[in-house]
């Protein structure tokens, strides 16, 4: 897709011979793809960051379960530590989620090594 030849000076990009004197051609295109880039980055970048992004979603939720646990449980130490355990639940269940798309549960879980406690497999 992307080759330098060096003794007839032509760079073959995506079947095209670009000569070194025509070199400026991909110059200019790689700077619209970059300003381009930017470009959309600064319109949509707020509507990624601001609603779509899953990071924003979980912050949220875990802070969303965090109100909840304190309208339960108060504000003490204890109530404090049970809140971390919430958000780490929380936490381990979203992971466990996104690993599962790759494997599945019934193949991951008898031969884990979060069960087993190994650090290899086998």
């Amino acid at each position: 897709m992307f080759r330098l030849d060096a003794p007839s000076r032509t760079l073959l990009f995506f079947g095209a011979r670009l000569r070194i004197e025509e070199f400026w051609l991909f110059l200019i295109a790689v700077l619209l793809l970059v300003f381009g880039f930017f470009f959309v980055t600064l319109v949509f970048g707020r509507v990624w960051c601001g609603w779509l992004c899953p990071q924003t979603t979980l912050t949220d939720c875990v802070e969303y379960l965090d109100r909840r646990a304190v309208t339960v449980l108060g504000n003490g130490v204890a109530a404090r530590a049970a809140r971390h355990l919430v958000a780490a639940l929380f936490s381990l269940v979203v992971a466990a989620n996104l690993i599962w798309y790759f494997i599945a549960p019934y193949d991951f879980f008898p031969g884990s090594s979060m069960v087993t406690l190994a650090l290899s497999p086998g």
